[in-house]
């Protein structure tokens, strides 16, 4: 029963996972009273992300503001028409590094669970400038997948 009961768990993340495949989550982007979210990621992909001709190559179909209004400034999720949309702008994102901004994918939160326990290991192996990148919860060392956490990550594991 456990063992079905953790299947359909794990096939429920991968419908989270399939239906939030075209999303990105923009951090700290200032709010305005009467915002169109579409046309202020439009205009911040093109002048932040030095993204050229973004109104014509980034097919936006749906943007919002995530959580209630208050004193933070609130995250904009957006929704691309299509992966490749999504993909050219996350590929962009490398130009925010030194900003205040951010971009992230958006993901299950059973996902970022899993990844904020793994984070330690992934940042431990670039240190070590080994290519080490997360997919889905999982951390891939060069095109070796490695299935680990930091309970069962071994002491001698980075040393080789």
């Amino acid at each position: 029963m456990k063992k079905e009961n953790n299947k359909l768990k794990d096939e429920l993340i991968d419908i989270q996972m399939k239906s939030m495949q075209n999303n990105l989550i923009f951090y700290y982007i200032k709010e305005t009273k009467e915002e169109i979210c579409s046309e202020i990621i439009g205009r911040f992909c093109e002048n932040n992300m030095k993204l050229d001709g973004a109104a014509t190559k980034v097919v936006i179909s749906d943007a919002h503001r995530l959580g209630k209004k208050g004193e933070k400034t609130r995250q904009i999720l957006v929704k691309f028409s299509t992966f490749e949309s999504r993909d050219l702008v996350k590929k962009n994102a490398k130009n925010l590094k030194g900003s205040e901004f951010g971009v992230s994918e958006q993901l299950p939160k059973e996902i970022q669970i899993r990844r904020k326990e793994k984070l330690p290991i992934l940042k431990e192996l670039r240190e070590q400038e080994r290519k080490a990148y997360f997919v889905k919860d999982r951390i891939f060392v060069g095109q070796v997948v490695k299935n680990i956490n930091h309970r069962t990550f071994p002491e001698n594991f980075l040393r080789l």
